[in-house]
């Protein structure tokens, strides 16, 4: 007896069916590091300014209780709500959730009453928890690592949250291999019945539910009922259904699938080949021994769920079919005798059923077979099964360890080949991998059912398949009008690659499948959109023009989001921004979506978001988090926290400019084509003269090769008086260039020396032309002075004892 339910019981009755508190008087159901507040009516709502610690909002008084009662956090509980959201004094956009410090949640409720107290609070309230993230009650679950390695527990909310339980009885898992011990404690009740086997005498008796449909529980209860131990082994279970003299052995093949009395699954084998309805794994061998391998497998497939004991399997509630494929006369370490044998009955069993199978094959050997891929086919093809294998697990003799290798039946056409993980997604460098791998699984350490009532962990990538499989099975549980072949193509496309990110060897790549088998995002594909970050745009405030976020801006925010191909299409999709970086004020939190269609893009055109940056704020990033709500096919919900930076920066639109070569010089900033915006000319080690405009693009024209290193800056000046000025720059290469302002040549004077300078430009002799005078860097030093056209201008160059390495200065 459950005492804990007796002691509930007793508590309920006593107090007139209240519910349990805990010792602070909040009670069980309810938050422990969270609560609400409500302000009153007449005060505004409000603006947070730092939403986690240290929080500040736009209360003084409230900031001063945060800090000194360990509130960590405070967030809009209803973030879209406006002042029509409300029932008498309580307006929805008024209530906010706060979180407390770890070390003080034991302090919630002083902390919660002493709020209620202030001037501006309505009142507050304890949160009740709304779970919706699902955990089976199953004693061993949390040993099981590969349940939250496929992502199961997240899976099992979409049920969940359909108020349903977690898979469908009516999807069928067999495990086709050594036999089954049915009667485990933790498989009897998922069982499958062949309905279509049960005699029309003792239907109603069994069906003690008026359900139309007999279960393994049933038939148990009945069986106790009647006190029917037909084995007598002093027990009785399910296989003493399958006896001579039980009520539901007629002899006859009731369902017409060429197999009698195939209560619950089949023996393809016997002791010596001869075939029953028994598909017991062989009794008197150690129940952890190879003969426990179907058993083991028949739990990673479909172990009963949420009963108090023992594991849990993705499927959670779908039926197993046990198939026996190996004859008991074998001594030591059993062979899969009749593996293809038992691979068409599992197929049948479905077939005429009125469903199909979901067929695992953990075993397999030899080469290529004609004859084993026409039975795959015929499996696939005309009874609808999907098939399931293990890719194998490596070398098999000295020095053992991975294999690069085919692996039959896994390598047939038809079938998906599953290779072992880690649950980590690591590769344990001791299985097979291939280019007809299509998918891994976790296949280390895997928990599951052997012989008898125990449990053991076995590595595997005969664990790996059903691992696999089971997941196919709730996937079919949660689109049950899918065919074989559609259930195939969306497990092999949601699988996640990131194993390919883990194990980055040359030769693993491509050779693992397409990834971890994800049945979460299986689902999911289907069923919820799938939204990412794309990009973000601004609508421009408080700026300085140049559309560069600089300190003491504000902007108006869009941020465009991505619905992958292949999911549902997003609705009602609302972002609520977040940031805890200082100096970040949001204005605007919320913002509304149109409908995302899958592969489209989706902007807050109107409905934008706002914030401004303090003028003191920290140059960088500035790291935002859009909390992003929608819902997908029939309203199921989905959130996603989807991370961006927006830089801060002083740097104007098109800066920094990345140059590939050093420059020496101080550049010239002019307006060159008068066009009223200046450009910025400067040259570089690599003897180009660039020009480049107010956002750092280069002029047309430009850069010009000067042929050598230019150390000095240019000059500028209008030297022929036709309204365009003239660019002048010299360089290593011996040369002073004249340029027009669309970089073409006007003069090229050969100086003979190394012109390092920047070039000075005046009136020498009062005519009405411009000279320009430069050094050369060369021995001996010359001064040169020239006219626009190239001339020396008379006395120049005049010859110097040193050289001349910077420009010169004029003066009157």
């Amino acid at each position: 007896m459950n005492t804990r339910a007796l002691w509930a019981m007793v508590l309920s009755l006593c107090l007139g069916g209240s519910v349990l508190f805990a010792a602070s008087g909040k009670r069980i159901d309810q938050r422990d590091d969270a609560f609400l507040f409500c302000l009153k009516p007449m005060v505004k709502p409000l603006t947070i300014h730092r939403a986690q610690e240290p929080v500040e909002v736009n209360l003084p008084a409230l900031n001063t209780f945060f800090d000194s009662n360990g509130i960590v956090r405070i967030e809009p509980w209803i973030p879209h709500a406006t002042d029509q959201d409300h029932d008498g004094d309580i307006y929805s956009n008024r209530i906010y959730r706060v979180y407390l410090d770890p070390a003080r949640q034991t302090e919630i409720e002083t902390v919660k009453s002493k709020l209620e107290q202030l001037p501006f609070v309505l009142s507050a309230e304890f949160e009740n928890i709304h779970r919706i993230d699902y955990t089976p009650n199953d004693t061993r679950y949390y040993q099981q690592c590969s349940l939250p390695a496929v992502k199961a527990d997240l899976a099992w909310d979409y049920f969940i949250d359909l108020g349903q339980t977690p898979g469908d009885r009516a999807v069928l898992l067999a495990s086709v291999d050594t036999g089954v011990d049915y009667t485990h404690p933790d498989l009897q009740d998922n069982v499958w019945v062949n309905q279509g086997e049960i005699p029309s005498s003792v239907f109603s008796d069994l069906d003690a539910d008026s359900s139309g449909k007999v279960t393994s529980v049933e038939i148990v209860a009945y069986l106790t009922a009647n006190n029917l131990d037909l084995n007598s082994d002093g027990e009785i279970d399910l296989q003493d259904a399958l006896q001579t003299g039980s009520p539901l052995v007629d002899n006859n093949d009731g369902d017409g699938n060429g197999f009698t009395d195939d209560i619950i699954g089949w023996d393809l084998s016997g002791w010596a080949g001869v075939d029953d309805n028994d598909p017991m794994a062989k009794q008197g061998v150690g129940n952890g021994s190879t003969w426990a391998h179907g058993t083991h497998v028949a739990g990673i497939l479909a172990a009963t769920s949420d009963n108090n004991l023992g594991i849990a399997s993705t499927a959670f509630n779908a039926s197993m079919i046990p198939v026996k494929c190996s004859r008991e006369q074998q001594s030591g370490e059993p062979y899969v005798n009749d593996g293809y044998a038992g691979l068409i009955y599992a197929a049948k069993a479905g077939y005429y059923a009125g469903t199909f199978t979901i067929i695992n094959l953990s075993w397999g050997g030899g080469g290529f077979s004609n004859y084993e891929q026409s039975q795959v086919n015929i499996a696939h093809d005309t009874y609808g099964a999907v098939i399931v294998a293990a890719a194998g697990n490596g070398l098999d003799t000295p020095p053992y360890g991975e294999q690069y290798s085919t692996h039959y039946p896994s390598s047939y056409d038809n079938v998906i080949s599953v290779a072992a993980m880690g649950c980590n997604g690591v590769w344990g460098h001791w299985a097979t991998y291939h280019e007809t791998v299509d998918l891994s699984a976790p296949g280390e350490g895997v928990l599951s059912t052997i012989i008898g009532t125990g449990y053991a962990s076995w590595d595997g990538s005969s664990m790996a398949s059903p691992n696999a499989a089971s997941c196919i099975g709730l996937l079919k549980a949660f689109y049950p009008s899918w065919t074989n072949v559609e259930l195939e193509n969306r497990i092999l496309e949601t699988a996640d690659p990131f194993i390919y990110d883990l194990n980055t060897e040359d030769y693993l790549q491509g050779r693992l499948g397409t990834g971890m088998v994800d049945i979460y995002n299986a689902i999911g594909a289907g069923y919820l959109p799938l939204l990412n970050y794309y990009t973000h745009s601004f609508v421009w405030v408080q700026d300085d023009g140049d559309q560069i976020l600089n300190p003491g801006e504000s902007v108006q925010l869009r941020v465009l989001l991505q619905n992958e191909i292949g999911r549902a299409l997003a609705q009602n999709v609302v972002g609520t921004l977040r940031t805890n970086t200082v100096g970040v004020a949001i204005t605007d939190s919320t913002a509304e979506y149109p409908d995302i269609n899958p592969g489209a893009i989706g902007v807050n055109i109107t409905d934008t978001y706002a914030f401004s940056v303090s003028s003191g704020i920290p140059l960088g990033e500035i790291n935002f988090v859009l909390h992003v709500t929608a819902t997908g096919e029939a309203g199921a919900e989905y959130t996603v926290d989807l991370p961006f930076t927006v830089p801060v920066t002083l740097n104007q639109a098109g800066w920094p400019v990345d140059n590939p070569s050093q420059i020496e010089s101080s550049p010239l900033v002019y307006d060159v084509d008068g066009d009223g915006s200046n450009e910025i000319l400067f040259g570089d080690y690599d003897g180009a003269f660039h020009v480049l405009d107010r956002y750092g693009v280069e002029r047309d024209g430009f850069p010009y090769a000067t042929g050598d290193d230019i150390w000095g800056s240019p000059a500028v000046a209008d030297l022929d008086h036709d309204g365009d000025v003239e660019l002048v720059i010299g360089s290593k290469a011996q040369h002073l260039v004249i340029l027009n302002p669309d970089g073409t040549v006007q003069t090229d004077y050969a100086a003979g020396q190394y012109l390092m300078g920047t070039p000075a430009i005046g009136n020498l002799d009062d005519d009405a032309d411009l000279e320009i005078v430069f050094g050369g860097y060369s021995t001996p030093g010359k001064l040169f002075a020239i006219n626009p056209d190239g001339s020396d201008v008379p006395g120049f160059p005049l010859t110097l004892s040193e050289k001349i390495q910077r420009g010169v200065a004029l003066r009157d």
